[in-house]
């Protein structure tokens, strides 16, 4: 299967930041989750529409045919940055 190249600009589609502290409030920790990126997260739901329609296709060639149409999505989004 053809190698699908990354865009430079993929940033995480859910970031999330943390903070735990003690019941005295003295321990602050800071954690964070980068989350899927925002390409993934393209990919996903254009494969969701596919499967809607009910698409007969290798696995394969529909994951690829996701992440193309991903990648013109980011591709048009990082035009207006």
């Amino acid at each position: 299967m053809k190698r699908i190249n990354e865009p430079t600009k993929n940033p995480p589609a859910f970031p999330s930041k943390g903070v735990m502290t003690t019941e005295d409030g003295a321990l602050n920790i800071e954690h964070q989750h980068p989350g899927m990126t925002l390409r993934d997260y393209f990919a996903g739901q254009i494969l969701i529409g596919f499967m809607s329609r009910k698409m007969i296709a290798r696995a394969e060639e529909i994951a690829l045919t996701c992440y193309h149409f991903a990648d013109a999505m980011l591709k048009e989004r990082n035009k207006n940055e």
